[in-house]
């Protein structure tokens, strides 16, 4: 049998230390290092090169393969949790955005674009994708609000899932994967409401103002938590 290891097997042991560890450099070019993320089931990596067009790689973190370019494509990257499929929100202009899915097996196929609408900005719910749907928010419909849709991973599909009444800043996404809650604001008051997933009405569970500078970032229903991120800065007063 050849024992002999292949220069892309060394390099694919040495990808995932790479991955792991944060270096700055993989296969012969530097890293963005906050671009790498690391699929659901660990067995892949997407990353982006330090480049003007910043393209986005994904590869095996162990293994023979060389990584392969999805698409010279700048905006945010996510897995979905089937570690397949690799979801981007391109960004197009500072008027539109779109929302692209990419096939992690077969890389040089074209991605399916959930949002073929011109002229819309739509942005990925940080956490809200699960092995089949994404959920974004867009303003296909009014430009001053952004409603919910929900994008199915396997056709390109998409559907307005809630229509924003005109006072939501905020959708957020529960820890299961799905919408969980959103964030109303009303003169200078927020108000956190979830939504009950059998009924899918929402619930008024929490308030605050701008002084207290808080950020809901995950809401899990069954344990009734929300993780939020709050800032609180220190000053030197004047003497």
């Amino acid at each position: 049998m050849d024992r002999t290891v292949s220069r892309f097997a060394l390099a694919g042991l040495a990808s995932l230390a790479c991955l792991l560890t944060g270096c700055a450099l993989l296969f012969g070019k530097q890293v963005d290092p906050d671009s790498r993320m690391i699929s659901p089931d660990g067995s892949k990596a997407i990353w982006r090169v330090v480049e003007v067009r910043s393209p986005l790689y994904v590869g095996r973190v162990a293994g023979n393969e060389p990584p392969r370019q999805l698409m010279a494509v700048h905006g945010p990257a996510y897995w979905a949790r089937d570690s397949r499929h690799v979801v981007v929100q391109a960004e197009r202009s500072g008027k539109q955005s779109d929302i692209l899915v990419f096939d992690s097996e077969r890389p040089q196929q074209e991605p399916l674009n959930l949002t073929p609408w011109s002229g819309a900005r739509s942005v990925v719910v940080p956490g809200a994708l699960s092995a089949d749907k994404v959920y974004f928010a867009s303003n296909r419909r009014d430009d001053a609000v952004f409603d919910l849709y929900a994008g199915d991973i396997a056709s390109g599909a998409a559907e307005l899932v809630f229509r924003n009444p005109g006072d939501v800043v905020q959708w957020i996404a529960d820890v299961d994967g799905t919408i969980g809650a959103r964030v109303r604001q009303q003169d200078e008051q927020y108000i956190l409401q979830v939504m009950n997933p059998s009924t899918h009405t929402w619930r008024s569970v929490y308030h605050w103002t701008d002084d207290n500078k808080l950020t809901p970032e995950r809401i899990d229903r069954a344990n009734g938590e929300f993780l939020a991120v709050a800032k609180k800065v220190k000053y030197q007063a004047s003497r």
